[in-house]
């Protein structure tokens, strides 16, 4: 996660300076904002107006400790289908695979090797909490705990679905970051 977060300083520090933003991230990308935030609050760099956390549980609150980047290529495809969100065809695209499998095994590696640091830095950030209702990844219940993250105010969005219910509640996604986002205009 340090590597990670270090690369988006590198690579969007400058870029968010001077005008209002905000952070979305789903799942490793909400724990990613997360600490990007932290970073650029330590930093006395600007942070952003509001952070979506989507389908994304609190630092001290984790889901399976299995090691799944660490199964062989075929187990470990099998178990990212049971989550739903890889298209299969994909999976039967042997030359994507070959490009995608490496990337998708890291973003894995990362969640899983991610201890949260032990540590709880409260942003002063507005944000809103997304949730997948049927989410066996991020349970409704957990998403309340990001107020111990956040001194802004928080809002929990429920929607339809399971931890990847951004690809099929798109348009309520998109209806409520323009709803939060409206506020700070």
């Amino acid at each position: 996660m340090e590597s990670l977060i270090d690369d988006l300083v590198q690579h969007l520090g400058s870029q968010l300076q001077g005008s209002p933003y905000a952070l979305y991230g789903h799942s490793l990308g909400g724990l990613a904002a997360y600490e990007l935030s932290v970073r650029l609050l330590e930093s006395g760099q600007a942070l952003p107006e509001h952070v979506f956390f989507s389908g994304c549980n609190p630092p001290h609150l984790r889901y399976g400790e299995e090691q799944l980047h660490k199964l062989p290529d075929e187990l470990f495809l099998q178990e990212i289908l049971k989550l739903g969100g890889t298209a299969q065809e994909l999976v039967n695209h042997s030359e994507l695979m070959r490009v995608f499998l490496p990337i998708i095994k890291a973003d894995y590696r990362i969640y899983e090797l991610y201890a949260g640091n032990g540590r709880r830095v409260k942003l002063p950030v507005d944000c809103t909490v997304m949730v997948g209702t049927d989410d066996p990844l991020m349970p409704a219940e957990n998403g309340i705990e990001w107020e111990q993250y956040i001194s802004g105010s928080m809002k929990i969005k429920n929607l339809p679905g399971g931890h990847f219910f951004i690809h099929d509640r798109q348009d309520d996604v998109i209806a409520a970051i323009q709803d939060a986002l409206a506020v700070h205009k």
